[in-house]
């Protein structure tokens, strides 16, 4: 996923217009026909929707990391040397 962020302390009102008018960008047929030709599969999304979604990713990257580092350390311990 590829996606546009703002800081943190970004007023909603801003969040919200920025999110209208990348999305309304986003609607244009000539534009998603060009990134679909480039690979990329537009999804606007709300803020609201972007959040979670968010949240979401960061929760399976942690899931992610902290298995396969977990699976590094019982790797070490089961063959020392590798």
């Amino acid at each position: 996923m590829a996606g546009i962020g703002a800081p943190k302390n970004t007023p909603a009102a801003v969040v919200e217009t920025l999110n209208g008018e990348i999305n309304a960008v986003l609607a244009d047929p000539a534009l998603n026909t060009r990134l679909l030709e480039m690979g990329v599969e537009p999804d606007p999304m709300s803020v609201t929707k972007s959040a979670r979604f968010i949240a979401a990713d960061a929760t399976d990257g942690r899931r992610w990391s902290s298995s396969r580092i977990s699976s590094r350390n019982n790797l070490a311990r089961s063959a020392p040397g590798l």
